[in-house]
């Protein structure tokens, strides 16, 4: 039987959201991706609640003339923010990215020789979705939670134009609250974070465990039970990446999106 290839959207202020889509295009390789970089509105975290779900709609209607029929907001910030008002406003399944807290049951093998901690923007920790889901996963707050001011748009920095000396003093700096502690696992609280994955493991000697997967899976699922989706084993993944500083649609093949 022919696979019809299926469109998604997904969205980020930037490109955090490439560490997401590394992962659906590592489990889902025959998808149709519209991927927007949503720079002109860099960064989120700045931004009140009420401008986000106004962006987070402009963002979605702008997909939706691509007739995509699943979007993932990748992005925490913006999953707090507004994925509960867009649920309400249209009718298709949107994907949302959180700090994987059940990491602690799910992910731990030795769990009374693990120490864990997680990352997050500043935005999410003052966020209500965020400490509803620590308190229900981690009612005894055996997590620790840092947040970062500057680490994200370091990331974007990076990716943009590069990494040199100066820029990796400024990502210790970001990083150096969670040092020395003892911590065994940081948990990746934005989606900007996984693209230096192997630079915080490193610095910080610990494992770093990030959303990426669970949330492919989250996707292999719904389109799978919800509208029929038959994968295909013969396809090399491309996706459509635009961001909205030039509107221009951009194809792209696939590749491990990781800086350092």
């Amino acid at each position: 039987m022919e696979n019809k290839k299926i469109q998604i959207g997904m969205f980020d202020s930037g490109v955090g959201g490439l560490s997401i889509l590394s992962e659906v295009h590592e489990l889902i390789a025959d998808l149709e991706v519209y991927y927007i970089a949503d720079n002109a509105y860099c960064p989120y975290g700045e931004k009140s609640e009420a401008q986000l779900i106004d962006r987070a709609m402009e963002i979605t209607d702008l997909l939706l003339k691509k007739d995509v029929q699943l979007i993932t907001l990748a992005c925490n910030t913006i999953t707090a923010a507004a994925i509960k008002k867009l649920r309400e406003k249209y009718s298709l399944p949107f994907v949302g990215v959180e700090p994987y807290l059940n990491a602690y049951n799910k992910e731990i093998e030795i769990k009374e020789l693990s120490k864990l901690a997680v990352l997050t923007t500043k935005y999410t920790a003052s966020s209500e979705k965020f400490w509803s889901l620590k308190n229900r996963l981690d009612p005894e707050n055996k997590i620790f939670h840092a947040t970062s001011d500057k680490l994200a748009m370091l990331i974007e920095d990076i990716f943009n134009t590069g990494f040199d000396h100066d820029k990796k003093i400024l990502v210790m700096k970001e990083l150096d609250p969670l040092k020395g502690l003892g911590f065994t696992h940081v948990i990746l609280g934005c989606t900007h974070y996984p693209l230096i994955n192997s630079f915080i493991e490193n610095y910080l000697s610990v494992k770093c465990i990030a959303p990426g997967r669970h949330v492919a899976l989250r996707i292999k699922d719904l389109l799978t039970n919800q509208l029929h989706y038959i994968p295909s084993k013969t396809c090399v993944p491309e996706f459509w990446y635009c961001n909205t500083r030039s509107g221009t649609w951009i194809k792209k093949k696939h590749q491990k999106f990781e800086l350092m």
